[in-house]
């Protein structure tokens, strides 16, 4: 079996590929479930970021209680965090791009994040 690093490595890859289809066919929608470490990967919650790209000081416009993770595209994790409501996130961050994972009742949604 691969080591969990290497699971999360290589869906935090899928899913960067998959929204950059997804942002190069703007008007389409792509759908993608999938179960990594325990969580479901669905469109049951919504979630905003903004201002994407960001100099590190970004919105997420979300409710209820919720973990942040933001992780490098090397699969380092640079930021855990857990939040409750709409909340503004200062990552002291490199520029580059990188993956925000929320986390919220078991379920999980990704978003790739540019920080210039």
């Amino acid at each position: 079996m691969f080591p969990m690093e290497w699971i999360i490595i290589w869906h935090l890859l899928l899913m960067s590929i998959a929204m950059d289809v997804e942002s190069f066919y703007a008007g389409e929608t792509a759908y993608c479930a999938a179960v990594v470490a325990g969580h479901k990967e669905l469109s049951a919650f919504n979630f905003n970021v903004y201002p994407n790209p960001s100099t590190g000081v970004f919105q997420i416009q979300m409710e209820g209680r919720y973990g942040v993770r933001i992780y490098s595209l090397d699969g380092r994790n640079v930021l855990t965090q857990t939040y409750n409501g709409t909340s503004i996130i200062e990552a002291d961050l490199k520029a580059g791009t990188y993956i925000l994972q929320i986390t919220q009742d078991e379920m999980m949604q990704t978003k790739k994040i540019i920080i210039y």
